[in-house]
């Protein structure tokens, strides 16, 4: 309620070897009178006037008054707020004084004594909070992080308020003993907190006072983002695969022009991972990872949706020379739950989010995401013949002593395929040609 206060010697006789003293406290503020060797004593008068002037007695109205009840060294006069508002001028320099009426002993005339004029500031303005904001640091913090917060009043205050940020941590945020207009903490942050833009939801006025003693008013002030317009992200969430989109349910065959197998890995959140990581796929019978299956190896091809998708690509084609490993019915495909990172050879690839957080878990990350079934993408061999076309498309009715006649096999997706006779015995072409004889 006062700001700061000045007391002045007194000139009058009567309080010649006293002062007035000023203390602020919640309810207003306490004038001290004393009295010590003035020779007042019971049933003496003494009164305290306030006004905004400068002159004792010119337009002063009373503020408090009380009757001696002894031979006192001084006397203390509570001054409420109520008497103050409405007389003093807010924020400027006031005037009160001190008079004492006696109207017993020596002087028992009802003759008055005052003090000269004390000057005061009145302030009845509570302090408010303007803003929070995060001093130095970065903008993205996981799990120890320390984030140092500062609070911003609109005048110098002592104490603290406490802070309730959206992350459910509470923080205290101190000013500096003498009074400061910032206020400071430090928040380190715990497992499961988690913000995507750190705010303050709530904060109460603790002890924080101004230097008249008034608390802080409005608790509703500067709530909301503590960053602005650059989020401070709070990630103590590890990132996981959520799906795996698999290369489409369908027959895939084995040619010599390469045909390409897309697997695509969908992260709950945005990740980095080396551009040498591949996930190992298996092609054999069945797709089983068995003596007689070939790897695949799907290699990292690109960066999809901000770093939430990465593709991984395998390029189906007949080996050359052909791979001995392939037996004539290599018709499934199955993968491994871990992605690789062949810049370490038998090391899962390091993934991290945007907080350094590694992917959970770090081994067996594709885990169930590897949905559809797999089993579901068979892989056919290059020699298998589903079509066979004649030429002419009808031979001549009257077969001639020779009569060559053009065979060509194809496989399902209209493309030429060779007919094998087994191991070591050859094959017949594309296309071949056929004599056609008559007996007789």
């Amino acid at each position: 309620m006062l700001a700061s206060a000045a007391p002045a010697d007194p000139t009058s006789t009567a309080l010649a070897d006293s002062f007035i003293s000023l203390a602020e406290d919640n309810a207003g503020f306490k004038v001290t009178v004393p009295l010590g060797g003035s020779g007042h004593g019971a049933g003496d008068i003494v009164s305290v006037y306030i006004n905004g002037g400068v002159t004792p007695g010119s337009g002063f109205q009373l503020a408090q008054s009380a009757a001696l009840t002894g031979k006192e060294a001084s006397v203390s006069l509570a001054i409420p707020a109520t008497a103050i508002s409405g007389v003093g001028n807010e924020g400027k320099i006031n005037t009160l004084y001190a008079e004492i009426i006696d109207l017993t002993g020596a002087n028992a005339t009802g003759t008055s004594f005052r003090s000269p004029g004390v000057p005061f500031t009145l302030d009845t303005t509570p302090p408010t909070i303007g803003a929070f904001a995060q001093v130095g640091g970065g903008t993205i913090n996981a799990v120890g992080a320390a984030i140092l917060l500062e609070a911003t009043a609109s005048e110098p205050v002592t104490g603290s308020i406490a802070v309730t940020l959206d992350t459910g941590a509470m923080v205290t945020l101190k000013a500096a003993p003498g009074g400061s207009t910032k206020l400071t903490g430090s928040y380190t942050v715990a497992t499961k907190q988690n913000s995507p833009d750190l705010a303050v939801v709530s904060y109460t006025a603790g002890n924080a006072r101004d230097v008249a003693g008034n608390p802080l008013g409005s608790l509703t002030n500067a709530l909301g983002s503590i960053g602005g317009t650059t989020p401070i992200v709070v990630d103590t969430a590890p990132p996981t695969v959520a799906t795996v989109d698999l290369p489409p349910a369908a027959t895939y065959f084995v040619t010599a022009t390469p045909q390409t197998l897309s697997l695509t890995v969908n992260f709950s959140e945005a990740v980095t991972l080396p551009i040498t990581a591949f996930v190992r796929g298996f092609i054999g019978p069945n797709g089983n990872s068995n003596a007689f299956a070939a790897p695949a190896d799907f290699l990292f091809s690109q960066t999809l949706n901000g770093g939430k998708s990465y593709e991984f690509t395998y390029d189906l084609v007949t080996p050359t020379p052909p791979a001995t490993v392939l037996p004539p019915d290599i018709d499934g495909i199955t993968f491994d739950t871990t992605i690789w990172d062949s810049g370490t050879p038998g090391v899962a690839a390091v993934i991290l989010d945007q907080a350094a957080n590694p992917v959970s878990p770090t081994t067996g990350t594709l885990g169930t995401a590897l949905t559809p079934n797999p089993s579901a993408i068979n892989i056919g061999p290059s020699t298998t013949v589903a079509k066979v076309e004649f030429d002419p498309i009808t031979p001549s009715p009257r077969v001639e002593p020779i009569q060559v006649i053009t065979l060509t096999f194809k496989d399902s997706t209209g493309a030429g395929a060779a007919v094998p006779f087994g191991p070591g015995l050859g094959s017949l072409a594309l296309t071949e040609d056929f004599q056609l004889r008559r007996n007789g």
